[in-house]
């Protein structure tokens, strides 16, 4: 899956997402993107990290992190052209009680933690393909 986007050009601060890349899309969701990415390839090869730590899947600040992520990915494949303007990632990140700080910070925080990330971006992944994109973003 790449993680890259394209600048459309004449219409700044949107982002259009390959129709290949579900992860693709404004600035935060290439960087959350990256770090996933990143996640990843360390756990292909069998490194560790600083080590896990135990936080359960229930946390508020993982479900309003996985939440928004979702949301956000959804709202820009449903868009136009897969377009997400920041100014709509901005109300969707406020619905989910979060801004684009926030969600960095929790991927910053906790991606160290291999185990915890992959559950996080299986979640995510699962939430998805589950919903679909044709269905309303909440």
């Amino acid at each position: 899956m790449p993680c890259s986007a394209e600048r459309k050009p004449g219409r700044p601060g949107e982002v259009a997402a390959p129709h290949a890349g579900p992860l693709a899309g404004p600035p935060l969701l290439r960087r959350l993107c990256r770090v996933a990415a990143t996640v990843i390839a360390v756990a292909a090869v069998g490194c560790g990290g600083a080590g896990s730590v135990d936080v359960p899947a229930d946390d508020p600040e993982r479900e309003r992190f996985v939440a928004a992520y979702v949301a956000l990915r959804r709202a820009a494949l449903r868009s136009p052209g897969r377009v997400l303007s920041a100014e709509e990632g901005r109300r969707i990140m406020a619905q989910h009680g979060t801004s684009s700080g926030e969600m960095l910070g929790f991927a910053d925080e906790h991606g160290d933690d291999l185990d915890y990330m992959e559950a996080v971006w299986s979640e995510i992944d699962a939430r998805i393909r589950e919903a679909g994109a044709d269905a309303p973003v909440r």
